[in-house]
């Protein structure tokens, strides 16, 4: 069956790259897609540029007023009707091949409800400078991803293509200004179903200088992290974690508050991370770091 694949791109002032966004989409070797693009607010010329792309009656363009990327991708879901979905930024594309490779895995294999492939690291110009699975060798995982993906964010957003039906209610994303968002998303769908790894690229992800991950300051880093790690804390699934493991993701999210220079919350976070395993040596030297930090 030639089922219906809904990519949603949430686009804000977005005019530099979206045309590349959109070529990379109409030029997929699978056919059966639409393409809904959420206008979010733009000042810019995006919805003019995106508008000479829908004569394809697979393009769809929704202009509303700045609410931005979380809601956006929501609204995409809501007038989306694919039975898989897939997130894409409006700076990023897909390889051409990239959306059958992944309806081919979701067809055949029940089990498993988020695929993903690896991702070329780009530079502004889309020249790809190193693959995700060189530059974080170990990271990739299939099946049961729950003990991995709480310590960090997998992969890109636009590598993974997932079943609709693992969405048990009318938004893709929780509305909520401290976490991140892709992540959430990955955390709560690895509760339900299983991932499986495509060792192929699927997908160039653009680095540039006006993207989040770049203009955010480290308190929003941190807060965002942090705000992740609270939604993890309630699960089921974290109650059943051993004690090393508790241990090792409260590290995890100490080392980053020590990376972005919240030595206060590092030092309080590698001391959780100790209670959980007393001889975790890392946490134990990043405790004594970090409190050195704190008084300096």
């Amino acid at each position: 069956m030639n089922k219906k694949v809904s990519i949603i791109v949430a686009a804000y002032n977005a005019s530099k790259y979206i045309v590349e966004t959109i070529l990379s989409v109409m030029g997929q070797s699978y056919d059966n897609w639409e393409l809904i693009i959420i206008n979010d607010g733009s000042t810019d010329n995006t919805a003019e540029i995106v508008s000479q792309y829908t004569n394809d009656k697979r393009i769809i363009l929704v202009t509303q007023k700045n609410t931005g990327a979380v809601i956006a991708r929501n609204n995409g879901f809501l007038v989306s009707s694919g039975e898989y979905i897939i997130i894409l930024d409006a700076d990023d594309t897909l390889l051409s091949d990239k959306v059958e490779l992944q309806v081919n895995i979701l067809d055949s294999a029940d089990d498993v409800g988020v695929v993903y492939g690896d991702t070329w690291h780009c530079d502004e110009f889309l020249n790809k400078v190193s693959l995700e699975s060189e530059k974080f060798p170990g990271q990739q995982a299939s099946g049961n991803v729950f003990e991995k993906i709480i310590n960090g964010n997998l992969f890109a957003v636009h590598a993974a293509m997932f079943r609709r039906s693992l969405i048990d209610r009318s938004n893709i994303h929780i509305v909520d200004e401290y976490q991140i968002a892709d992540w959430e998303l990955w955390v709560r769908l690895s509760e339900k179903t299983n991932f499986l790894y495509l060792n192929s690229p699927v997908c160039l992800y653009r680095l540039h200088a006006s993207m989040s991950a770049r203009t955010d300051d480290n308190s929003t880093q941190i807060r965002q992290r942090l705000g992740v790690a609270n939604v993890i804390r309630k699960k089921q699934k974290y109650f059943e974690l051993n004690e090393k493991l508790k241990s090792t993701f409260e590290f995890n999210n100490a080392r980053f508050c020590f990376k972005f220079r919240d030595y206060q919350k590092a030092k309080e976070l590698s001391k959780v991370s100790i209670k959980h395993n007393m001889f975790n040596v890392n946490s134990i030297i990043l405790y004594i770091l970090s409190s050195v930090k704190n008084v300096s």
